[in-house]
Parts: C-alpha cells; structure tokens; sequence
C-alpha cells in the first residue's frame, strides 16, 4: 500500500528544529539518531523528515547514509519527489561520486519523473568532481533532448568539469555557448573558465577573461582572481602575477592563504627571493593559515637566492607549524645548503628525508651529490651516485661525470 499524502501532515517542530540545528553544525550521525528515535509520522511528514535528513547527510559528506535513506523512502512507499532525488543526487556530487549521481537521475526516469535544472546541474558538478568532463558534457548535451533548458549552473558545472582535467579548450568553447544560448555568464562560470586557463597554462586568455569580468561589471571575487594570478605565474609571466596581486589591495579585496601562495611563487620563478621572503612574512603577519604550499615556494625562493640561512630556518619553523615537509621543500633546502658550501647540512636533511619515509627525488639527490663534491667530499658522493643507480633515479648530466 502506499502511504497517502494529504499536505495536511506536518513534522514536529521541535524535532524539525533539531534537524535543522544538525545541519547547520553538519552532524550527520545526531540527524540520523534523531530519525531513527522520532515518534511514529504520517506519510507525508515521514517522507519530509527523510529529505531534511539525506540533506543533512549530504552536508556531511556522508553520501551513503542519504543514498541508503533514499532505498528506504523507495521500500516503505513513501513515495521521494523531486527534492528527495536531487538532495541524493546533490550529496553524490560533493564527494564526485558521479556513477550513482547518474544512477540516481535514472532512477527518477524510471519513477516517471523528469530530473529538472538542479538535477541535471547536481549530475554535471557529480561528473566534474569526478573527472569525468566527457559524462558531463553529454549528460550537458542530453538536456537539449529534453524540456529542460540548461541554466548557468548547468553550464559551469560543465565548465568546471573541463577545467579539473586540464581541457581548456573545452572550457572556453562551453563558455562561449552560454552566449548562444541566452545564458548570462556570471562571476562563478568566468572563475571556472579562468581556472581552465590556468591548468592549461593559457594565461593571455585568463587575462582577457579578467577583463571580460569587468566590463560586464560583475564584482570579482578572491576565487577569480586566484586563477587569474595563478595562471601568469605558472607560465612564467611573474610580474603580470605580481601586478594582479597588487591590484587586489587597490580594489579593497584581502588576499588569502591561495593569493600569496601564488604571489610568493610568482617571484620565486622571477628570482625576485626578497620580494618573495616580504610576501610571505606578511602572509605570516596577517594571521592566515600558512600551508606547506606557501613554505615550499619561500624555501624555493630562498635556494634560488643562495639563501641557505632562510631556508633552513623555514624548514625547521614547520615543524613548529605542525606542517609535514614534503618532498619539495626539503629538496629546495638541500640545494640551497649545496650552493651556500654547506655539505654536511645538504647531506643531514638528504638523510632526514629518508627517516621520514620521504622518498628523495632527482633534484634531492643531484643537490646532495653537488654539495658533497663541492665539500671535497668524493667517497660521500660516489656512495649517493651509486644509491641513486640502485633506486633508478636519473642522474644529471653533470654529477654523473664526477
């Protein structure tokens, strides 16, 4: 039999606050205790509190537990609706769970239901998360087969999905779409499209986008212009990167923890190592979570400037930051002790990085191997040349004549 819904039924209000409150904190497990202990409900009612739940879920990433609440709605008759099967869909997107997204968007064909703008948007963002930019681009073409309009979430979602596997041409091509298809470009779809830029290292075309932004006088935001910097820099454009990030102050917009990173970068590929050290002892000022991003291209900046004393001091201020070093940093600070003359430094963080279970790079050992040579230190050197044979790791040109 299936449970009748007459509108009339109405979840507790306490028990409805409840929920609420668990979302806002995104406590999955206390919205799932409080379903599980909840007085006995009428359809209606047992059916809405099953979705706040699933959201709830979703929220938590626990994309399973909605997953699972959405078969029992389906084997108790309570009949989920629309936003039951977007609220699964949607918690299947935020993790990239992308086959029981489309599953999910099937499974509301076979209920005789036709998925809608957030269904279908739910489904593409599922496929981008995911890195599946081929299922989102059809799951994007197939909305022309039905009544289904794509709407700018459709599209950026679609956009993003190129934009995560480096496909920027993809990207930019769906962006142009949204023209044709009367669909106004927002300051989400422009950031989208500039990040496919940027992982394609097509920084002109960032740029022009950022100006597009401002014509069309949309507010930018931090994300946008992130990608903006982001992509002048990784192309080696470092002083259009660092005029970018200037800008952001004139515009009264505070840079995050991703602006240095990448500002701090950007002078590091330029050489610029006390423009760098300033940036990031004012992002160390500024109370921003520093990550190991953000000390991995100060340590850089510091080898490039034979700064050995800094980038020392940086990879042991890690450590007091709880941060794990990577492989990196302490390859950037072994050779900036090789091209200070400080061998048994080189040769102590080479050794630090293998008690560590970090696996040394070519850059690690090529740099230990240089700083022993420079030392004076020819059996050392040979014994790394000959570790690096064992563990197959390419050798330089230069160090393997030694």
């Amino acid at each position: 039999m299936i449970i009748s819904r007459t509108g009339l039924e109405k979840v507790p209000p306490s028990l409805a606050a409840a929920v609420k409150r668990c979302g806002r904190a995104q406590q999955w497990r206390e919205a799932l205790t409080l379903l599980r202990d909840a007085p006995p409900l009428q359809g209606y009612a047992c059916a809405v509190l099953h979705t706040w739940v699933m959201g709830v879920c979703g929220k938590g990433g626990a994309w399973q537990h909605a997953l699972s609440l959405l078969r029992e709605m389906v084997e108790a008759k309570l009949e989920p609706d629309m936003i039951s099967f977007n609220t699964v869909i949607g918690a299947c997107a935020q993790v990239g769970e992308w086959q029981h997204a489309l599953s999910q968007l099937s499974a509301m064909d076979d209920s005789k239901m036709e998925p809608d703008k957030v269904s279908y948007s739910a489904g593409i963002n599922a496929c981008a998360k995911g890195c599946e930019w081929q299922q989102a681009l059809s799951l994007l073409g197939g909305m022309g087969e039905t009544t289904v309009e794509p709407n700018v979430f459709a599209f950026t979602a679609g956009v993003s999905a190129c934009a995560e596997v480096g496909e920027w041409q993809q990207a930019v091509l769906l962006f142009s779409d949204m023209d044709t298809a009367r669909c106004e470009q927002n300051v989400i779809s422009y950031s989208a499209a500039i990040s496919a830029c940027e992982k394609g290292g097509q920084w002109q075309y960032a740029l022009c986008l950022l100006a597009e932004v401002t014509a069309a006088t949309l507010e930018l935001d931090i994300i946008t212009c992130n990608a903006g910097i982001s992509a002048c820099h990784k192309d080696g454009q470092w002083q259009l990167a660092l005029s970018l990030f200037a800008e952001l102050g004139e515009s009264m917009m505070e840079p995050d923890v991703i602006s240095y990173n990448a500002g701090i970068s950007a002078c590091e590929r330029g050489g610029e190592w006390q423009k760098a050290l300033s940036l990031f002892r004012t992002l160390l000022e500024a109370k921003l979570r520093s990550s190991i991003t953000s000390y991995s291209a100060a340590i850089s900046a510091c080898e490039k400037g034979g700064q050995w004393q800094h980038a020392v001091h940086f990879l042991c201020q890690l450590r007091e930051k709880k941060l794990e070093p990577n492989v990196i940093s302490c390859s950037a600070g072994i050779s900036a002790c090789e091209k200070g003359g400080q061998w048994q430094l080189a040769l102590s963080l080479l050794i630090g990085m293998k008690e560590t279970a970090l696996e040394p790079n070519a850059i690690s050992y090529n740099a230990g191997v240089s700083a022993c040579r420079r030392g004076g230190q020819w059996q050392r050197a040979l014994s790394l040349l000959a570790e690096m044979c064992r563990t197959k790791t390419e050798l330089d040109t230069i160090h393997s004549s030694c």
